[in-house]
This record gives structure tokens, C-alpha cells and sequence, in this order.
């Protein structure tokens, strides 16, 4: 027998192939669609193995089928190893609904490649507009607004300075700085464990009807070239500037027929918001008693993929200065002042305020749960346009190390975009998984991890944001935690302390705001993917963290 053969019998071949005889022939099939191919065989990341039988091995069936055999001995057939490997690793799975499904052609890598660049250069090319922000305000809470404004700018103008007042309300803040929405949450680190507040939005103001996520827009007034956190009249929206910053198009128009960049946008969003915000803590006390005396620290959080594209993190470090210096000038924003300020600004953040990988926040949140575990993890994160994927280890309940990031355009009202534009949801978690295939490929080498992310390790699945619950998002989640691919171990979706709010909501959307209330660098010790090195092939290269200085 040759090298390239093996021996089997009939039962064997009708073992692996969950039937009674060995199939003839397969009659030519037309070739399929990605939609219809996925539909039939899974997606390309192996998350199903469809049958190849070919006709070599159809012939050798037939010709054994002739053969006889004397009583009591089974017949063996004599087949190539490859072959056999095929119809061995060729079991029906079961789709979503329990049946089995077909076993007819392979899709093919470039299928899945396809739809992924398809969609996502149909999502970027469409307006990032993906919830319409109000046209107007109440007065009533439009006064409200300002007046906080004003005074949070005026405190801030004599605390800009973080400092520890002893035997004062001392607040740590976390600001979630999302493509559509931001979420903002205190926590004084000194007090007793309830004391931790999420800062509520008004009901026009709302992204999702969430009441604690705040639309991320601004508005801008192009006569007075005035900046306001509300709308107000003669004044127009811009929204979905941070879509533009992440791709490093920071540099761009917000709206093409303003005069406004992305990057000036966000500077007078973050202002107004941390104006309001100090205002706020002035005003409402959210522990009750005194209001804070001080801020500890401000953190911003940000994608692990921005923070490993220095062009990226550099402009997120001058937008975060520039908004600092302009906080004190909140309540009389304009573009001028925006924009020198931006010019003069350093890419290094202010004293207090802190650029946080998301993921770090995320760990944060995650380890202070008893569930926590140890080893290979998958961080997924669904938002309003991006899809983001982390491959991490955590190696102790404070040390974790990245491995790989992706950012995509494909998050829950990205996919609204491409359904409108005559998507099927079929091609659209094609390109969710082909996303998830590339990430997953790159952590699986050797130069990136030993064995912790081979097909059918356990690998612990986090799934944050509020797109987690769309039925599309949802089912390509579900399927990642399967015994070929990442090990049945349960997904986790976490959830910050239920005393972050009173009020029924979906508190899974503030985790990321909660995390960045610890002190971060302290609970978590971080490599991101960019600083992780490569492995060496006779022994693992010790790693240490970075601090906030990184961007």
C-alpha cells in the first residue's frame, strides 16, 4: 500500500459519513451565491465542515461494493488517506434550528472576503448619520443645560488640577466615548461600594431611548460660528464624527456643507460635556450630601485599534487637550477659539485626563465579577457602526495581554445601512464572521500564542454593547462558543453594579463607563496587541504593562 493510503471498512465509511452506503457520484451543481453557499455549509471560518466527495472516491466505492467477503470478515476498501479524511471530518452539523444541514459545496474564501469588503465600503460611503439628533429642546431643559454649563466651567476654571481632598467626595469619572452615544459615569473610589452614579440624559437627548446614553452630536451655528451641546434655532447637527477620526479622516468636514472637521467637532463636544459634567456634580450631588470637592481622574475610553495606530492616537491626544484647555470657555464655545486651540495642542493628554483602551475598562469591569477566569479570551463588542473583536489573555486577575484587534464597520446600525441598501442578513454575518476569521487566524500563530486560541481550545467569549442584542449579532455570537471552534464555555455578558441606577434599563450599555471609574492602570495591567511581541519558539517573552503615558 502506498504512502498517501489507508485501509477502511464499509462501516467505518458509513460511521463517518451518518449513513448507511457510501455515496455515488455527485450529479454537477451549479454554483452557488456566498448567501446560498453559507446557507448550505456554514461560513468560511470553519465553523461547519461540508463533504467533498470526489470522483475518484465515488469509482473506488463502486468498485468495492463488487468485491465479496467470506463470513464473519469485514471488507476493507482501500481509499487515499486524503479521501478519507474528507468523508471523516465530513458530519452534518446542525444549523440554528436543530436540522441538519445540507452537505453540498464548499464556500469558498474569497466568498466571504467579498461580502465583508462589500459592506463595509457601503456602510463608510453612506452618511454616518445613523439616528436623526432633534431639532429642538424644551426651553425649560435647554436652561437647565446652560446653566450647568456655565457652572461647571467656572469650577473647573479654579480645579483643573486633580487632587485628593481628604475627608472629601473625591470622584473618578469614566466617559465612554462612542461613535453614537457616550456614557458617563462617577465613582468615588473612597466611599462606601454604592457609591457610583451614571449621568442621566434628557429624554430628547436619548440615543436608543436609553436614559443614560447621550447622543454623540454637537451643534453648530454657522452665522455666530457658535458651539452648543443642544439644539437651538438656526443652528445644524453634526454627528458621526468619530466614525471619521478612528479611519484617520479626522481631518475631514463633519458635514460637507459646514465648515467644521471631524476633529474640531469632537473637541467642542468633549468641552461642553465635561463642563456639563462638572456642572452636574456641582449641582445634583449624585451620592447625596456635599457635592465632590475634586476629581481624581478623567477617562476617556477608546478602541484598542485607535490605540495602536499612533497616526490615530496622537489626534485623539490633541483632541483631548484641546477640549481640556477649552473647558473653562465651555459656555462661550466657538470655532476660532476651537480651532487655535487645536493648532497649539500637544499630543500628549493634560495632567488627570487619561486616553483607556476600551478593552482595558472592559477587563476591569469583567474581573470584578466572580465569574471572571483566567486563560484565552474573546472580547466582542457590538456598538451603533463598529464591530470590534479583541483576542486577549489574562494571565492573572490583573495582568492581561492583547493579542489582536479589529475594528470594523459592522456594528448593529451599520448593518441597518447595508440592509437598506439591499443586504441580505445572510451576507451581512458572512462579513461578521469573515471579520472574526481574520482576527482569529492572526492570534493563531505561532508567533502570537502557543495552543491557547487552536481550533476547539476553551476560550472564554465576552460579548458587550447594546448591538449584542440584535437577532443578527446575536446568532454569529452564539455560533463563535461551539466545541470546534472556541469550546463550550458560556458566553459572559457582563453587567455593571445594579447601583450605578434606580431606573429599568439596559445596564449592560454602561459596563465600559463603570470600568473607567477604577483607576484602570491600577486593576489592570495592559499590553495592547501592538506592544505585545512576538513569541519566541524556544520560550515565552515576559511582557510588562504600559502606563497612561502610552498615547
Amino acid at each position: 500500500m502506498g504512502k498517501g493510503s489507508t485501509f477502511a471498512t464499509f462501516q467505518d465509511l458509513a460511521k463517518a459519513l451518518k449513513t448507511k452506503t457510501v455515496p455515488d457520484k455527485p450529479k454537477p451543481k451549479a454554483k452557488a451565491s456566498a448567501a446560498q453557499s453559507w446557507r448550505a455549509n456554514g461560513a468560511a471560518d470553519g465553523s461547519r465542515a461540508p463533504l467533498e466527495t470526489t470522483k475518484a472516491n465515488g469509482k473506488q466505492a463502486k468498485k468495492a461494493r463488487k468485491g465479496k467477503k467470506k463470513k464473519g470478515e469485514k471488507l476493507r476498501v482501500k481509499i487515499s488517506k486524503a479521501a478519507w479524511e474528507a468523508i471523516k471530518n465530513a458530519a452534518s452539523p446542525s444549523d440554528q434550528s436543530g436540522k441538519p444541514a445540507p452537505t453540498k459545496t464548499t464556500i469558498e474564501q474569497g466568498q466571504a472576503q467579498a461580502a465583508f469588503q462589500r459592506i463595509t465600503k457601503r456602510v463608510a460611503s453612506s452618511s454616518t448619520d445613523f439616528e436623526t439628533p432633534p431639532a429642538t429642546i424644551p426651553a425649560t431643559i435647554a436652561d437647565t443645560l446652560q446653566k450647568r454649563i456655565g457652572l461647571g466651567a467656572t469650577w473647573f476654571a479654579s480645579h483643573s488640577v486633580p487632587d485628593e481632598v481628604e475627608g472629601e467626595t473625591n470622584v473618578i469619572i469614566g466617559f465612554d466615548f462612542g461613535t453614537s452615544s457616550a456614557k458617563i459615569a462617577v465613582r468615588d473610589p473612597f466611599g462606601i461600594e454604592d457609591d457610583i452614579a451614571a449621568m442621566e440624559a434628557p429624554t430628547e437627548l436619548r440615543s436608543m431611548e436609553h436614559p443614560f446614553l447621550w447622543q454623540t452630536a454637537v451643534w453648530f451655528d454657522p452665522s455666530s460660528k457658535r458651539f452648543s451641546l443642544y439644539p437651538q434655532p438656526d443652528f445644524v447637527s453634526l454627528s458621526g464624527f468619530k466614525t471619521g477620526i478612528i479611519g484617520g479622516y479626522g481631518n475631514k468636514r463633519a458635514n460637507k456643507d459646514i465648515e467644521v472637521s471631524r476633529n474640531e467637532a469632537a473637541i467642542a463636544y468633549l468641552a461642553l460635556h465635561a463642563a456639563h459634567l462638572f456642572g452636574w456634580l456641582q449641582s445634583a450631588s449624585p451620592f447625596g450630601g456635599a457635592a465632590p470637592a475634586s476629581y481624581l481622574r478623567f477617562n476617556i475610553g477608546v478602541p484598542v485599534a485607535a490605540i495602536d495606530n499612533s497616526f490615530v492616537c496622537s489626534q485623539y491626544g490633541k483632541i483631548v487637550a484641546a477640549a481640556y484647555e477649552l473647558i473653562p470657555y465651555a459656555d462661550e464655545l466657538d470655532l476660532a477659539m476651537v480651532r487655535s486651540t487645536f493648532a497649539d495642542a500637544h499630543e500628549k493628554t493634560p495632567e488627570g485626563f487619561d486616553l483607556v483602551p476600551e478593552l482595558a475598562a472592559a477587563i476591569a469591569g469583567y474581573s470584578s465579577q466572580k465569574t471572571a477566569r483566567e486563560g484565552a479570551h474573546l472580547l466582542i463588542d457590538v456598538g451603533a457602526s463598529t464591530l470590534d473583536m479583541v483576542t486577549f489573555l489574562r494571565v492573572t486577575s490583573k495582568k492581561a495581554t492583547g493579542i489582536e484587534s479589529s475594528v470594523e464597520l459592522l456594528g448593529a446600525a451599520a448593518l441597518e445601512v447595508a440592509r437598506r441598501a439591499g443586504e441580505p442578513d445572510l451576507e451581512c454575518e458572512l462579513a461578521c464572521r469573515h471579520q472574526y476569521k481574520e482576527l482569529i487566524d492572526a492570534s493563531r500563530k505561532e508567533s502570537r500564542t502557543r495552543v491557547e486560541f487552536k481550533a476547539g481550545r476553551e476560550v472564554q467569549v465576552i460579548a458587550t454593547g447594546g448591538g449584542c442584542n440584535t437577532e443578527l449579532h446575536k446568532r454569529f455570537i452564539g455560533s463563535r462558543a461551539t466545541k470546534e471552534l472556541l469550546g463550550e464555555v458560556p458566553i459572559i455578558f457582563p453587567s455593571p453594579p445594579a447601583a450605578i441606577t434606580d431606573e429599568e434599563c439596559d445596564t449592560q450599555r454602561l459596563l465600559l463607563a463603570y470600568g473607567l471609574t477604577m483607576d484602570v492602570f491600577e486593576k489592570v495591567d495592559l499590553l495592547p496587541p501592538s506592544q505585545t511581541p512576538n513569541m519566541s519558539l524556544q520560550s515565552k517573552t515576559e511582557i510588562s504593562a504600559p502606563g497612561p503615558e502610552q498615547c
